[in-house]
């Protein structure tokens, strides 16, 4: 299964949340790129502040992860 998190912000959430995941035993390993996604991946995305992520990420998330590779199960 693989995953994609679209975060708030670019700084701490990037630098610990691969540690959270990594303490919770999470199977999935971490890919830069969504083409590069093939089983068991996650993918870390920063939404560069809580205004920029309601009125333009998330949007080119929901994109990216529908129209683009269809291999993403979570959002």
């Amino acid at each position: 299964m693989n995953y994609y998190f679209l975060l708030e912000d670019e700084k701490s959430f990037m630098k610990v949340l691969p540690k959270w995941l990594e303490y919770m035993n999470f199977k999935a390993t971490r890919v830069v790129d969504i083409q590069a996604v093939v089983k068991d991946n996650y993918i870390l995305q920063s939404g560069k502040g809580v205004t920029r992520l309601i009125t333009k990420v998330l949007f080119d998330t929901i994109d990216t992860t529908t129209v683009g590779s269809g291999t993403i199960k979570f959002l």
